[in-house]
């Protein structure tokens, strides 16, 4: 538990990195591994980049995520991106 809030508060100084992975992202929400999973990234409208290594969540995406899970909402992404045909 010292680890964590070392590693947390060096977070908090230096900055949070845009992209998280999943113990960046225990450490940013303070919830445990079991409830992330649980609650959160098992839903299908999480915003989840799934890698060979695990995971890597935007930041950004995750905010805009939770406010739409305690609103008891579906998050829909970001409404700001525009997609272009290559």
């Amino acid at each position: 538990m010292a680890e964590e809030t070392k590693n947390r508060a060096w977070y908090e100084q230096n900055g949070w990195p845009e992209l998280l992975n999943k113990s960046e992202l225990v450490l940013y929400t303070g919830l445990n591994k079991s409830t992330l999973d649980k609650y959160f990234l098992s839903r299908e409208d999480a915003p989840v980049f799934k890698i060979d290594r695990g995971i890597l969540v935007d930041r950004e995406a995750w905010q805009a995520f939770m406010s739409a899970v305690m609103l008891g909402k579906r998050y829909a992404g970001h409404k700001d991106v525009i997609y272009e045909e290559m």
